[in-house]
């Protein structure tokens, strides 16, 4: 998995990852396998602000 994040997010993963005694990708193995768990019906997390959500993506008409 390849993303941009900001730099402190980073260092906050690189951060627990070490405190957990794990490589990143293992930490983050870890954290997806957690996240999985506090996934709802509707398949986003049971935290998760659904009313953040838009109905469709703001995309302008070709003319």
């Amino acid at each position: 998995m390849n993303t941009l994040v900001p730099q402190q997010d980073k260092d906050f993963v690189f951060d627990l990852a070490k405190r957990m005694g794990m490589s990143t990708g293992e930490a983050m193995e870890l954290f997806i396998r957690h996240l999985r768990t506090e996934v709802d019906r509707d398949g986003l997390p049971v935290w998760f602000n659904r009313n953040a959500v838009p109905e469709a993506l703001p995309i302008a008409k070709a003319s």
